[in-house]
């Protein structure tokens, strides 16, 4: 048996592992298959034909697409654990800025500076190559703190940089390696 709904629903899912669990919204969902299959199993005495037939085990699988992604729903129903690490990261995407004359600048969230994502030409949205100490023309170097170094034949270009750096209002996901057998169990409701 296979049952198959398109279009915008919303799924819920609630531990029930775990007493009192707050049911959580996974996010509106664009499409949701559930599939449910059972093997007969028969009994036979002596003769030819089975005695009894009946259903024995059932597998059922379901699959859903989803327009909004929950870390909170993951964390709980998909990898069993309860809570969230304080503090987060950001990404900062296409921050715009003019290459100057020294070559040098600071990104805005340069004090809390994560890592390098890349940075493009505004103009082109052609790549600058990443390189070491002292780039060449169409190259940057990245250092701690947030600072990129341009060669100065890149002066007054617009080049936008897209970097992550740490947001303490944020919250965060760390995955801990559990013990084979860990399994959240959960109901989950569909509208």
């Amino acid at each position: 048996m296979a049952f198959a709904e398109f279009g915008p629903g919303i799924i819920i899912v609630t531990r029930t592992d775990i007493p009192n669990q707050t049911p959580i919204n996974v996010g509106y969902a664009q499409e949701l298959t559930l599939n449910v299959k059972g093997k007969s199993v028969k009994l036979y005495g002596t003769n030819q034909f089975p005695l009894v037939v009946a259903r024995g085990t059932i597998d059922a699988t379901a699959k859903f697409t989803s327009a909004e992604i929950s870390g909170i729903a993951w964390n709980s129903f998909f990898y069993g654990m309860s809570s969230f690490t304080a503090g987060g990261y950001q990404w900062n995407v296409s921050e715009q800025h003019a290459v100057p004359a020294g070559g040098t600048l600071t990104v805005t969230n340069g004090g809390s500076f994560d890592q390098d994502l890349g940075v493009l030409y505004d103009a082109t949205a052609l790549p600058v190559i990443k390189g070491s100490t002292a780039p060449g023309a169409g190259s940057y170097e990245q250092t701690a703190g947030g600072v990129y170094t341009f060669n100065t034949a890149d002066a007054g270009k617009t080049v936008d940089v897209t970097y992550s750096s740490s947001n303490a209002a944020g919250q965060s996901l760390v995955i801990t390696n559990q013990a084979i057998g860990t399994t959240p169990t959960f109901q989950l409701d569909y509208y």
